[in-house]
């Protein structure tokens, strides 16, 4: 009810209203218009007026308590009130003394729990007729006047209890709401005032919990600074009433906000803290918890080995204590990991025993959870279709069960799988689709005021738009993801979110630096300012300062370009020795940054630095798990850059390294790399060019060079008899030099090298003892790809000579081998080479499985042509299977 003041009209139209007369006497309306004077026209007065008149007060009477000497107007409702509480019920002002305690409209749960009576409603019902209650849409609502006067009449004792039951009834609400974010909403000026309410009242345990509960939603909603004030105010309680427990888990909820914000060191501090507290009180399901949460911190630091092992300390806990679905929400989390390191097929292995122990237990959400990690476990290996089918179901069980948050994110997932569709094979139609996910995640982020996915969907639809300016070329697009990315960052601020702010920042500097429209000098300008930005806020060790660093150093030498001072390489050659100098060497991203460091340094016109830094690149790319088909336009543009420079001999050390890393893996060269080297070595000399093979190859002399150089152009003319002769001869020629490990790994790689031709001519046992003695060379050397190499090609040998039984330990072998020398290549050959002999012997359950997994490992690493040659091997393979599973069953009917 307003405050706003009536005119005499009004008064008196509200007071017939409520009476229902339909006109006043002229002796009632003299007197009521005087009524009217000293109510003021206060329409809560003239409410209760009219329910004194109800119950038989005639005007005379209500004018004489009014005129009781001059009152403030705010006074005049209490004398009323006065009146009017002399014809309440006790009951009736026992629900009013409960609902006083409410600072603002509540529902009918809330008025129970808190008045304690059964027959509320009803007299909440009559309350309404006497005007000191209101009910407005479910809701009841007192006027704050009314509020005011019953709460002050409270005994203190009673007010203390009534206070308590609605801070519990509030406490169990967002209990039972923890993942609602819509119904806390809907509650949320109630719940924030009993919160106060508790810290008022020194309800310290109730405060904390509190504080505990509302950590997601308030983070959701972007209150992170009431949540840090909070916590403080907690963990000062925490001290003074000696709960070791509570202050634990105030130091993991707070660890858990700086591990948002981007600030890993200091949440790996307050988990550290919190975990000696678990460890001291005995908690050990809180003790794994944290555990948990360090594991992801380190993971988001780029340790993964160091996450990986908190994941299982947490995971043999809640294995130890019986928390089966604490131990899957761990296997999900070392899965991820896993697929981190790039052992997918592990890593899948983890998700599916995850999953069957959150079916197992109905446990609906952790089954979505899961579901959408093997969503994004599939994604990783390029097989979309699969990824797309878990997050479908995903999407699905958590609408089943109203998991509104939930169902947003599985939708955003939808969105980046079908982005990395387009980025993988260009068809535009991938990129419509992933916006129409974006979108409606958009939608629900919205209606559940889920403000931090809807500021990470505005990036993603950024990133979206910016996709399909490079594919069409208007400029519309770039313009719409330059405002998303605005947009986003209305939420995310450079001092509450410094990770997402500096990545949006990124974005809007690669934005800039493709516009193709404006001064393209401002532009440049923009781009360097926005990575500048990025860099400022990035905390210390975040993994993406390096990425930053290397868009500036690229973005400054691009500026050289347009403005034409050269003078200015050197700013940019700086930045992108930190960005080098940060990037892990055992990252994909350190050859790109190393490639761009190296197009600097001849932009410069510094080639000897370029070539310095080429030549520990061709080392680092001599133990590169890439597909050589990804490493190949590398190794073509640095050997063109070196011609460029007229270094021939350098030129030719980098196509022959090419060479030698397809020979050793038994692939074809290519015409383009063989052809080049061909041009360079008649423009060397043979003797020139012997040199630079014999180092390549680590071959002490340039004779041994000789013999190995003729013996492979015979193999490549499959003239494999007389390549044969040549390798035996350079087995002799290494028999007379000292016995180093560099001449014992040369020795191996002959005899594998002359086995290999031995084979080709059908001589087998021969072929057999070559492969066996460069075995146990590299076995010496503890050179386990060599091992792995030598065990793949004795596998064919015993296959062919009908031995399938060791043919297919020795795949398994190798198989071993290659994954603990992290080469997917070898491993994706030997599951290969397995599953194929497996078919051939009718053992179909396990060729299935490793054909898929060879087709994994190739897709892994890019190589998509060869995963396609094995499923029609994987389609024949599944179709015996099922036949042999038909037949047997039909054996089984027959007995």
């Amino acid at each position: 009810m307003r405050l706003e003041s009536l005119n005499e009209y009004e008064t008196l139209e509200l007071l017939r209203q409520y009476l229902g007369l339909e006109q006043w006497n002229q002796a009632d309306k003299d007197l009521l218009q005087v009524v009217h004077r000293w109510t003021g026209g206060l329409p809560l007065a003239v409410a209760l007026v009219a329910t004194l008149l109800k119950q038989g007060w005639s005007p005379p009477q209500i004018l004489a308590q009014l005129q009781e000497g001059a009152v403030p107007i705010e006074r005049v409702v209490e004398r009323i009130l006065n009146q009017v509480d002399t014809t309440l019920s006790k009951k009736q002002r026992q629900l009013l003394e409960a609902l006083s305690v409410f600072a603002h409209p509540v529902d009918g749960e809330a008025v129970a729990a808190v008045a304690g009576m059964e027959d509320w409603r009803l007299i909440g019902e009559d309350l309404t007729k006497k005007a000191t209650i209101e009910i407005t849409d479910g809701r009841y609502v007192l006027h704050p006047l009314i509020r005011t006067y019953f709460r002050d009449r409270i005994a203190p004792e009673r007010l203390m209890v009534l206070q308590q039951r609605m801070v519990q009834h509030y406490l169990a609400f967002i209990e039972e709401s923890r993942y609602a974010f819509d119904h806390i909403d809907r509650e949320w000026l109630n719940i924030q005032y009993a919160v106060e309410t508790a810290y008022r009242n020194q309800l310290w345990e109730s405060f904390i919990a509190f504080v505990l509960h509302l950590g997601d939603f308030l983070t959701a909603r972007g209150y992170e600074n009431e949540y840090r004030k909070w916590i403080g105010q907690a963990l000062e309680i925490s001290d003074k009433i000696g709960d070791s427990s509570a202050r634990a888990a105030l130091l993991h909820n707070l660890a858990v906000q700086y591990q948002q914000r981007g600030d890993l060191d200091r949440a790996v501090e307050l988990y550290k803290q919190s975990l000696a507290l678990k460890e001291s009180t005995g908690n050990l399901a809180a003790e794994s918890a944290t555990l948990t949460n360090l594991g992801s911190v380190y993971r988001s630091r780029g340790d993964i080995r160091s996450a990986i092992a908190y994941y299982e300390q947490a995971l043999a806990i809640s294995r130890q204590i019986g928390d089966r679905l604490g131990e899957a929400n761990i296997l999900g989390s070392l899965g991820v990991s896993y697929a981190d390191l790039g052992d997918y097929r592990l890593a899948i292995t983890y998700y599916e025993e995850a999953l069957a122990i959150s079916r197992q237990f109905g446990d609906r959400r952790g089954e979505a959870n899961v579901l959408s990690n093997l969503g994004a476990g599939y994604a990783t290996l390029g097989e979309y279709n699969l990824a797309t089918a878990y997050y479908e179901q995903a999407l699905i069980i958590s609408r089943e069960i109203g998991d509104r948050r939930a169902e947003n994110i599985h939708l955003r997932n939808l969105g980046v799988v079908y982005r990395d569709r387009y980025a993988r094979t260009g068809a535009v139609d991938n990129l419509d689709i992933a916006i129409h996910f974006f979108e409606r995640a958009l939608d629900i982020s919205r209606e559940i005021g889920d403000r931090r996915t809807e500021a990470n969907l505005y990036a993603n639809l950024g990133a979206a738009y910016q996709d399909q300016y490079t594919h069409t070329g208007s400029a519309d697009n770039l313009d719409i993801a330059v405002d998303l990315f605005h947009r986003a960052l209305e939420f995310f601020g450079a001092e509450a979110y410094p990770v997402e702010y500096a990545a949006i920042q990124n974005n809007l500097g690669n934005a800039y630096v493709l516009r193709n429209i404006g001064d393209k000098a401002e532009n440049i300008e923009r781009a360097i300012a926005h990575y500048r930005e990025a860099l400022r806020v990035h905390p210390p060790d975040s993994p993406f300062v390096a990425s930053s660093l290397h868009n500036l150093g690229v973005a400054l030498s691009e500026r050289v370009q347009v403005l034409g001072d050269r003078k200015e390489y050197s700013q940019a050659i700086e930045v992108l020795r930190q960005s080098l100098a940060l990037t892990p060497p055992i990252s994909p991203d350190w050859l790109r940054v190393a490639s761009s460091l190296i197009k600097v340094y001849v932009e410069a016109g510094n080639w000897l630095e370029a070539k310095a830094l080429s030549t520990k690149v061709l080392a680092r790319a001599g133990t590169d798990s890439s597909s050589l088909e990804t490493l190949l336009p590398w190794y073509q543009g640095l050997g063109d850059l070196a011609i460029q420079n007229q270094d021939l001999e350098f030129a030719a050390r980098v196509f022959a390294e090419a060479i030698h890393r397809f020979e050793i893996q038994g692939k074809k060269v290519p015409d383009a790399i063989s052809d080049r080297l061909v041009e360079i070595r008649e423009q060397l000399g043979d003797d020139r060019f012997v040199l630079v093979w014999a180092e390549v190859q680590g071959i002490l002399t340039p004779g041994l060079a000789q013999k190995m150089q003729e013996a492979r152009q015979l193999m490549s003319q499959e003239q494999f008899g007389e390549a044969a002769n040549r390798f035996s001869e350079a087995i002799s020629l290494l028999s007379e030099t000292e016995l180093t490990n560099e001449c014992k790994r040369q020795r191996a790689t002959v005899f594998f090298l002359r086995g290999f031709c031995l084979r080709k001519q059908g001589l087998w046992e021969e072929a057999l003892q070559d492969q066996e003695r460069s075995f146990q060379i590299f076995e010496e050397l503890r050179d386990y790809v060599g091992e792995a190499h030598t065990l793949l090609e004795m596998g064919h040998l015993l296959e062919v000579m009908n031995n399938y039984e060791e043919a297919r330990l020795h795949y398994i072998d190798a198989y071993r081998l290659y994954r603990r020398g992290e080469d997917k290549r070898g491993m994706a050959l030997a599951s290969e080479n397995l599953g194929r002999l497996e078919y051939r012997v009718r053992m179909f359950s396990q060729a299935v499985q490793d054909l898929e997994e060879a087709r994994r490992l190739y897709i892994s690493v890019g190589d998509r042509i060869k995963a396609a040659t094995i499923e029609s091997d994987l389609d024949a393979a599944r179709a015996s299977l099922a036949y042999q599973a038909t037949s047997d069953n039909k054996q089984e009917e027959k007995r």
